[in-house]
């Protein structure tokens, strides 16, 4: 009985520990703006999502901006909109555009007030004189993260006022529904990342295009694979990235070595990646149907490999309660390096 009881407490510490790998959710937005602030992911974005693929807006060619669009008021007051990226693109030293990029995971049905919030600072600040007497159009995309399309029709100012629920007045007055075509429309630029079509994936230059298909392969639950041949440029940003949309800890924790490596200046390749997955793998005491699953974005692959590892965990506890190893059995719960040696003591793996 003590036995039993014993089993299933290492069994739980073991793959707590293991399992351990959300909780990234919140880093979307951090990772989302570090990977699209670097200039060739971002105009590789501009290009495939605004011009189709055609090579319009080059990396040397785009300017720092900071996130926030200042503009002086009457009042003499500084008032400030704060953007997620944004860029300025800039040709014979002139300004062409001020290009935004706003991220969402979750619909915002009032999406389209916001970016006129945001567009309309970037127009204010033009009147301040900071950048002379320059006038140049302010472009906003929003990239939207989510697996579950986009809902509801509020994509423009005249559709967000359309599903607003205001009845009549009972005095006859005119409602908003029957002024607001008196007023401005205003568009939202919405690209669902995960609906691109595969016309668009292979559009792409940057890492971004590894982590739009990945979007799109997790949607459609088919199997996602990088290139062996394929260069990644930005290694810590692409790992960091795809880490908090896999939800898996040790996406991000495989990145260590492969960031030292690409700082001494080694360059990083798809096989490379497949091999520290692969080997981060192994030590974690995680098998190849766990690590596919991960790739692939399949749940039944996730489900296949955890109880294939839970196997191996499983007879590493008979035989070492059985040896009356119970202080080393523990150890082997919290430490991954030392649950490895003891597989391999045991011949597990």
């Amino acid at each position: 009985m003590r036995d039993s009881r014993l089993y299933a407490y290492v069994m739980y510490l073991m793959w707590s520990e293991i399992s351990a790998g959300g909780g990234f959710m919140g880093q979307k937005d951090m990772a989302e703006k570090i990977m699209e602030d670097y200039p060739d992911v971002f105009a590789d974005i501009v290009n495939v999502l605004l011009f189709d693929g055609k090579q319009v807006i080059s990396e040397e060619d785009l300017k720092e901006t900071g996130m926030r669009s200042q503009f002086k008021a009457d009042t003499g007051r500084i008032h400030e909109e704060e953007r997620d990226v944004g860029k300025y693109w800039v040709r014979d030293g002139a300004i062409q555009a001020m290009i935004g990029l706003e991220n969402q995971s979750q619909p915002d049905g009032v999406m389209p007030m916001r970016i006129i919030g945001y567009d309309g600072a970037s127009y204010r600040s033009q009147l301040s004189g900071k950048e002379g007497h320059q006038r140049y159009p302010v472009v906003t995309l929003v990239l939207y993260f989510g697996e579950k399309r986009w809902s509801g029709n509020r994509r423009s100012l005249w559709e967000l006022f359309a599903e607003e629920n205001n009845p009549a007045h009972k005095d006859g007055k005119p409602t908003h529904r029957e002024i607001s075509h008196f007023a401005e429309d205003y568009h939202m630029r919405l690209f669902e990342i995960a609906y691109l079509s595969e016309r668009q994936l292979k559009m792409f230059r940057s890492d971004f295009g590894l982590l739009a298909e990945y979007m799109v392969r997790k949607r459609k639950n088919e199997p996602f694979r990088i290139p062996q041949n394929r260069p990644i440029r930005h290694v810590d940003a692409f790992l960091k990235m795809l880490s908090v949309f896999a939800d898996e800890k040790y996406v991000e924790e495989c990145a260590k070595s492969l960031i030292e490596r690409s700082r001494k200046g080694e360059r990083i390749m798809g096989c490379d990646i497949s091999a520290a997955w692969a080997d981060l793998g192994r030590k974690e005491g995680l098998t190849a149907g766990r690590r596919e699953g991960l790739l692939t974005g399949r749940r039944e692959g996730l489900l296949t490999g955890r109880q294939e590892g839970q196997e191996e965990m499983s007879r590493l506890i008979t035989a070492m309660v059985a040896d009356g190893r119970i202080e080393e059995l523990e150890r082997s719960a919290k430490d991954s390096e030392f649950r490895e040696k003891m597989l391999r003591e045991y011949h597990l793996i």
